[in-house]
């Protein structure tokens, strides 16, 4: 689904769409630190240097499930 079709589902699920699905694949900040279990200042030291990626509509932020779990995977240090 088209990204712009993504974020009006979530803001306005009156279009027909599944909306508890898409806000599952679309996260707040708040929502990210709680799944994640960081901090505020370490999300926002994140955002910060782009490590992970975000969409800024207005005000609000919101991060793509599939954009943090590739950002985890990135992170994952595999021992032999």
């Amino acid at each position: 689904m088209p990204l712009v079709k993504e974020v009006a589902v979530y803001f306005f699920p009156c279009f027909g769409y599944d909306s508890a699905r898409m806000k599952r694949e679309l996260m707040t900040k708040a929502e990210l630190m709680d799944y994640l279990r960081i901090s505020k200042r370490t999300l926002d030291k994140l955002m910060k240097t782009g490590d992970l990626p975000y969409i800024k509509l207005a005000r609000r932020v919101l991060f793509k499930r599939e954009d943090v779990d590739a950002f985890l995977e990135t992170k994952r240090i595999v021992v032999k």
